[in-house]
């Protein structure tokens, strides 16, 4: 998964977030907030459309790190 706005154009299937995606994403950014992390809600809906479909997700955004903090099953790949 990319988090990109050209990545409409440059791969042939594109992830739309479904209703189990803002269910996971209301939880994360619950947990988020309890932390003391609070992250934008588009990072947070994007973290949870990964997990829901067990995908890595490919970012250099910091931001991903505080939602892996509370929920340990988003993988990422970290970009330079």
């Amino acid at each position: 998964m990319i988090e990109h706005p050209p990545a409409e154009r440059a791969y042939d299937k594109v992830l739309h977030p479904v209703k189990r995606d803002f269910d996971t994403a209301l939880d994360m950014s619950q947990r988020l907030r309890e932390a003391g992390s609070p992250v934008g809600t588009v990072d947070i809906l994007i973290a949870s459309m990964a997990i829901n479909r067990n995908l890595s997700l490919i970012t250099k955004d910091g931001d991903f790190e505080k939602i892996q903090a509370v929920e340990k099953k988003l993988k990422i790949e970290w970009v330079p």
